[in-house]
C-alpha cells in the first residue's frame, strides 16, 4: 500500500511504460522479473534433491559464466566488454572456490539437477542485466523492483494454477 502512495515509485512507472511506448525499451525487457520466478521453482525443486550446497556451487557457475556472455553482448547498456583472460580467470576461480567448499557433497546422481542450477545462475545473470537497464529508464529501482514482483508472481501463480490437481490434465 505504501508503494502505490510513493510518487517516485508512479513517476518510474509511467517512466518505464513511455521508454516501452517510445521503442527504446523493448517490452519483452519488462518480464525480466519472470528471470526470478523460474529461478525460484528450479530452486524449490532442485535443493531438496542435492541440497544448498550443490545448488549453490551450480547457480553460481552460471552466473559467473553467463555474467561474461551478458557483458559481451552488451545486454545491459549495449556497450560491449570484452572477455578477457582476467575475467575468464576470475569466473573460474570463483567456482573453483565454491565447488572445493562442497566436492564431498556432490553425487554422480545430481548431474542433470546442477545443470539446472546452472541454468538458474545463468538466468539471474541475464534478469539482472535486464533490471539495471530498466533502472536506466525508470530512474528509481523501487519501480523496477515493483515490475519484476509483478511478473514474477503472476508466473508463479500461473504455474501454480497449472499444477493444481483439478486443472492438471
Amino acid at each position: 500500500m505504501a508503494a502505490a502512495l510513493s510518487a517516485k515509485l508512479r513517476a518510474g512507472l509511467r517512466a518505464i511504460r513511455a521508454a516501452v511506448q517510445r521503442r527504446q525499451l523493448p517490452r519483452w525487457q519488462t518480464l525480466a522479473g519472470t528471470g526470478g520466478a523460474v529461478f525460484v521453482l528450479i530452486q524449490a525443486h532442485t535443493v531438496p534433491l542435492i541440497g544448498v550446497a550443490v545448488f549453490s556451487v551450480g547457480m553460481i557457475a552460471g552466473q559467473s559464466s553467463a555474467s561474461l556472455l551478458v557483458d559481451r553482448l552488451g545486454l545491459r547498456s549495449g556497450v560491449r566488454h570484452h572477455i578477457t583472460p582476467r575475467r575468464v580467470v576470475t569466473a573460474v576461480f570463483t567456482v573453483a572456490a565454491v565447488l572445493v567448499s562442497v566436492v564431498d557433497r556432490i553425487e554422480a546422481g545430481a548431474g542433470w539437477l546442477t545443470l539446472l542450477a546452472v541454468l538458474s545462475g545463468a538466468i539471474v545473470a541475464v534478469q539482472r542485466s535486464l533490471n539495471a537497464h530498466i533502472t536506466d529508464y525508470s530512474h528509481h529501482s523501487y519501480a523496477t523492483t515493483w515490475l519484476n514482483f509483478a511478473s514474477g508472481t503472476a508466473l508463479l501463480a500461473l504455474v501454480g494454477l497449472i499444477s493444481m490437481p483439478e486443472f492438471a490434465p
